[in-house]
């Protein structure tokens, strides 16, 4: 891809040089190139005494070849400016994507011969550190088991707690239930019998 480039940006510094506007034809234009090419040897290969056609077809022929010759040389000159300048920003951009590609590439040439280490090191904490995580497994289990066993304790004594409160509930309801009950038996005894229990038949 280096070398690739740099033809490139040589072909194209020696087109701006000489101003050649061949040097950027595109393929259409090459093939018109090429054709104007062999018509114009062939005609050149032409004798006097060739049958294939006279001298003034062969003249008219030269004539038009010429002028196919020139407009291309025309066109190509007029178009070469326009041409020069988009090249080169087409080079300058795959010169971007080229360096971009060899960081990709230095990039990734550097993780290639990091990362196995990286994940030796990694292989090696884990071994270092398994010791410690296998002891702390008990450690968590019984820390586990007393936790699980302390909340076990603060539901019984909140049960415990609310049992006492309604037995506590329980014998106020029933000593206010006997003082009411008292407090009748009081009010029936104080007061006077009625007029209806005095005319009540002796027996």
């Amino acid at each position: 891809l280096r070398n690739t480039q740099a033809e490139l940006t040589a072909l194209i510094e020696r087109a701006a040089m000489q101003a050649d506007g061949a040097a950027l034809a595109n393929t259409d234009e090459l093939a018109l190139a090429a054709r104007i090419t062999r018509v114009q040897a062939g005609l050149a290969a032409l004798t006097p005494s060739s049958e294939t056609m006279s001298t003034d077809e062969k003249v008219a022929m030269q004539e038009r070849t010429r002028l196919a010759a020139g407009a291309l040389t025309w066109n190509l000159a007029q178009s070469h400016t326009g041409r020069l300048w988009q090249t080169q920003r087409d080079l300058q951009a795959v010169a971007m994507e080229l360096q971009q590609a060899q960081r990709l590439d230095s990039a990734l040439e550097r993780a290639q011969q990091q990362e196995p280490k990286r994940l030796n090191d990694f292989s090696a904490r884990i071994k270092a550190i398994t010791p410690t995580l296998s002891a702390l497994v008990p450690r968590v289990e019984e820390l586990s088991r007393l936790q699980l066993q302390g909340i076990e304790e603060i539901a019984l004594a909140e049960l415990e707690r609310q049992h006492t409160l309604v037995q506590d509930y329980a014998h106020q309801a029933r000593f206010a239930l006997a003082q009411l009950v008292d407090k009748g038996a009081e009010a029936s005894r104080a007061s006077p019998p009625s007029k209806d229990t005095d005319r009540a038949p002796k027996p």
